[in-house]
């Protein structure tokens, strides 16, 4: 069953979040996943959007988009976005 993960993201250090965005979109691939948006071009229609980025990611399962998340390959990066942008992230089961 494919899944979602959606980010809502407040950089906090543009410069480390570019490197990050630079090497994420390869993790994700590796382990089956596909960007659906990457983006600050958005509008909110109800709510506040306190944040300046959103991202969705589409996965063909729950275990693929786990497998990504705590994959060695992604764990530098995820430490690298801890320390360039402060998110909620979701995983969305479709």
């Amino acid at each position: 069953m494919t899944v979602y993960i959606v980010s809502r993201v407040t950089i906090t250090d543009p410069g480390e979040m570019a490197e990050y965005m630079k090497g994420a979109p390869a993790t994700v691939e590796q382990y089956g996943g596909t960007y659906l948006a990457r983006t600050s071009d958005f509008e909110a229609l109800e709510g506040e959007t306190d944040f300046d980025r959103v991202v969705i990611l589409s996965f063909p399962s729950k275990e693929d988009a786990m497998a990504w998340y705590n994959s060695k390959e992604y764990k530098p990066l995820l430490a690298q976005r801890w320390s360039s942008a402060d998110a909620q992230i979701i995983l969305v089961n479709a």
